[in-house]
């Protein structure tokens, strides 16, 4: 199977919990992952957690 460039992903509920651990765990297979989050300073802390492809 070929490998797919370019990999994103949308998470909503992605600032804590479950949500968080998705996440985290699409961004380290390196997708570029996009928050979704009710409270807007959660999700900026949680994007910082996850690095510079989230």
């Amino acid at each position: 199977m070929q490998s797919v460039q370019n990999k994103i992903a949308l998470v909503t509920g992605a600032n804590t919990g479950v949500g968080f651990q998705i996440a985290k765990a699409l961004s380290e297979r390196n997708y570029t992952v996009f928050i979704g989050a009710r409270n807007l300073e959660k999700g900026k802390d949680a994007a910082s957690q996850l690095g510079e492809d989230a």
